[in-house]
């Protein structure tokens, strides 16, 4: 079983992977190193003004995993799980009567789980940009989410409307757009169809972390507010 490092960690996937010899020569220009072994990954993507550093981070990870089982080198949308998540974080924060988190943060497990229910999806099926903008801007979306869920939460009515959701998934499709049913690749497939067909496997995956509040090798839903979902982490030492 291969480990998905929780929290800090899981940015660490955004490096490049490069093993260097220790032996150098001091030249003018400074150390020569040669590469012995170097594990292919993709190029680092740029989050700009979004508060979605965990989708970059684990969506990067995922392409070098791919990269690892030995399949092409592929693109993938960090928008379409920061989407996902959104209608989800939205659903709980109003059964919780906006008590739970709302915000653009979340965790690795995020996009692993909405892969489970949704697949794969390449940026140019779902590059998520608003319109005008080559680079992501978020703040405007992250406003309105968070006001609109509020006067939701706060409605004087006594019950909520059938159609709130709706309101949220037509902003959502607004700001990043809506979410492809075929994608463009070779033979059309859904999302779903296309992570069976690349034979990746969310459920392979696991997050660790190292708290002494909680005993060591135990599972325990970590307390920080970006654990929107109450995932659970294994606990070890480091």
């Amino acid at each position: 079983m291969k480990f998905l490092p929780g929290l800090l960690t899981v940015s660490l996937y955004l490096a490049s992977f490069v093993i260097q010899a220790q032996d150098s020569i001091a030249t003018s220009d400074g150390y020569i190193f040669k590469i012995k072994t170097e594990l292919k990954t993709t190029p680092v993507k740029n989050q700009y003004r979004s508060g979605t550093c965990w989708s970059f981070a684990t969506v990067s990870f995922i392409e070098t995993e791919l990269l690892r089982m030995g399949k092409p080198e592929i693109d993938l949308s960090e928008m379409y799980y920061v989407r996902n998540a959104y209608e989800k974080k939205a659903e709980r924060y109003v059964r919780m009567h906006g008590s739970s988190n709302f915000g653009p943060g979340g965790q690795a497990h995020d996009v692993m789980n909405i892969i489970k229910t949704h697949g794969l999806v390449p940026e140019n099926d779902y590059p998520g940009l608003l319109k005008g903008e080559t680079q992501h801007v978020h703040g405007e979306l992250d406003a309105g989410l968070k006001g609109y869920l509020d006067a939701v939460v706060k409605t004087k009515s006594g019950k909520l409307s059938q159609v709130w959701p709706d309101a949220v998934s037509a902003l959502l499709d607004v700001y990043l757009g809506k979410v492809p049913e075929k994608l463009s690749i070779k033979g059309n497939p859904t999302p779903l169809e296309y992570m069976k067909r690349e034979g990746f496997n969310p459920d392979d995956y696991i997050e660790i972390t190292s708290y002494t509040h909680h005993p060591y090798y135990t599972a325990f839903a970590l307390e920080i507010p970006d654990n929107w979902s109450n995932d659970t982490y294994y606990n070890v030492p480091l």
